[in-house]
């Protein structure tokens, strides 16, 4: 008697994120300690290598410097009830890789906030439909982080049960890039096509984001002002690559008004002080100001958000500071589906997972890759802040010609 084995199914990975939804752009206040759900998928186990964490403000923007210093968590194992940690943790131990560009010399931000994943070794494997629990408080000190977790990592199937199409079994191939372009203006913009040519296979490996114009200018007085924070946006794509705004603390010979100059695309706010060269200006002031200067309007819009209590005079005296432009559009989330309409993300993930950390020469990357036979049309979900400018999604792999 002969026995032979039984002919085990071939099994497919395919890329997927998992994640809370995406906060953006308005929320409620203050997280303190809450537990958050995540639960997987039902039709397919997940294994999760990686994981990242966004720590936003109340206003639903990335905070403004390494945002995950301001939480500790602990979050469940694949069996649903029990913790990988003893205790909370900095969550910065898990993902530490956390940054925002910033110029330590003065408050001119330099780039935008952007997060790389921290990879998990050894790898969760994560059961369909199972819970993952995370408990997350703030630190001492900070009362209004708002969080949002990113699970990296893919999805087990049998052959042929999603859209997973493979390379020809002999072909040649060559580096190629495509790239769609979406107006910012219009966020956000839903079921977008990303469309392959009829000359050959691709292969998507990474992604990069670039944006032109229409990029957000910040001016935010020192920690030590209950002010607030001024917010410009370009009024035109393209302008803001030459617009920097200087808001003048003048410090003596007071009394002055309250004046604006604009030359080209250099504007510079003075603020008012008065006989005893205390300032009296007020971001309300700031705004009225800017609206009622034709030419500032047109190089930018201006909005004030105070920060705490009642609009109080500005209160830092160290002198002037610029801000000048800041880079990508940030804050969005997206969201990719395939040819079969079927999802690689349970909601809107912060594109620069896959598309790079606002850095065309850093791009994300997409494991494992997705081949999309020639003709074929991925559909993409853009969220986030509408902004004047035009964002510029780069997909980075191969062309695939078979043989």
């Amino acid at each position: 008697m002969s026995t032979q084995a039984r002919p085990q199914p071939s099994l497919i990975e395919r890329p997927q994120w998992f994640t809370t939804p995406f906060k953006n752009p308005t929320f409620a206040t203050g997280y303190g300690l809450q537990s958050l759900a995540l639960q997987t998928d039902s039709d397919a186990p997940f294994r999760m290598f990686g994981i990242a964490f966004y720590v936003f403000d109340t206003s639903g923007n990335p905070q403004a410097a390494a945002g995950n210093v301001l939480i500790t968590v602990e979050y469940t194992r694949p069996d649903g009830t029990t913790f990988y940690q003893r205790h909370q943790i900095p969550a910065q131990a898990i993902q530490p890789f956390d940054q925002n560009a910033q110029d330590p010399t003065t408050t001119k931000v330099s780039a935008p906030y952007y997060s790389y994943f921290a990879p998990l070794n050894p790898n969760r494997l994560y059961p369909p439909k199972t819970t993952v629990t995370f408990d997350i408080s703030d630190l001492p000190n900070y009362a209004t982080s708002l969080v949002q977790i990113v699970l990296l990592g893919t999805k087990v199937f049998r052959s042929g049960e999603v859209w997973s199409p493979t390379y020809p079994a002999k072909y040649s191939a060559l580096p190629f890039d495509y790239a769609v372009q979406i107006p910012a203006a219009t966020l956000p913009t839903l079921n977008y096509p990303f469309t392959i040519q009829p000359d050959a296979d691709f292969v998507w490996q990474k992604g990069a984001q670039t944006s032109q114009g229409g990029t957000t200018l910040i001016i935010q007085p020192a920690p030590e002002s209950s002010q607030g924070t001024l917010v410009f946006t370009a009024t035109a794509a393209g302008i803001v690559a030459g617009v920097t705004v200087d808001v003048s603390f003048p410090g003596a010979g007071g009394p002055n008004p309250l004046s604006i100059s604009v030359i080209g695309g250099a504007v510079t706010v003075n603020l008012a002080q008065n006989a005893s060269n205390q300032l009296i200006s007020n971001g309300t002031d700031v705004v009225a100001l800017w609206n009622a200067t034709p030419a500032a309007v047109a190089l930018a819009m201006i909005s004030f958000t105070p920060t705490l209590g009642p609009v109080s005079p500005f209160n830092n005296t160290a002198g002037a500071f610029a801000v000048g432009a800041v880079g990508a559009l940030k804050g969005m989330g997206i969201r990719i589906r395939d040819v079969w309409g079927k999802a690689y993300m349970n909601d809107y993930i912060p594109a620069e997972l896959i598309f790079g950390f606002d850095n065309a020469q850093t791009p994300g990357l997409v494991y494992p890759e997705i081949y999309i036979p020639r003709l074929q049309q991925l559909s993409i979900d853009v969220a986030g802040t509408p902004n004047a400018g035009i964002l510029t999604l780069s997909f980075k792999g191969m062309k695939v010609y078979g043989q």
